[in-house]
C-alpha cells in the first residue's frame, strides 16, 4: 500500500484506491507463489495492477491540482 504523508488529512477515496493496489500487488504474487502462470494470467494481473496505480495516481494528483486551486482562488491569485 502506498502512503502520501505529504496530503495531510485522510481521503478515503485515496484510502479505497491504495487498498486495491495492494490487493492486485498481493494477489499477482500469491498466484505466482502457488503456480507457474500462463501468459494470459500475467498480462490480466499487470493490467489489473497498473489500472489500479492509474486510478491512485489520477485521484492524488486531481487532489493535489484541487487544493492549490482552492487556494490560490482563496489568496485572491485569479482576481
Amino acid at each position: 500500500m502506498q502512503h502520501f504523508p505529504a496530503f495531510g488529512l485522510s481521503c478515503l477515496e485515496r484510502d479505497r484506491l491504495a487498498d486495491e493496489l495492494g490487493e492486485a500487488q498481493t494477489r499477482g504474487r500469491n498466484l505466482a507463489r502457488l503456480r507457474k502462470l500462463t501468459l494470459a494470467e500475467r498480462v490480466s494481473l499487470e493490467q489489473r495492477e497498473n489500472l489500479a496505480q492509474a486510478r491512485l495516481r489520477n485521484h492524488v494528483g486531481s487532489t493535489v491540482a484541487n487544493r492549490e486551486f482552492g487556494s490560490r482562488k482563496k489568496s485572491g491569485a485569479f482576481l
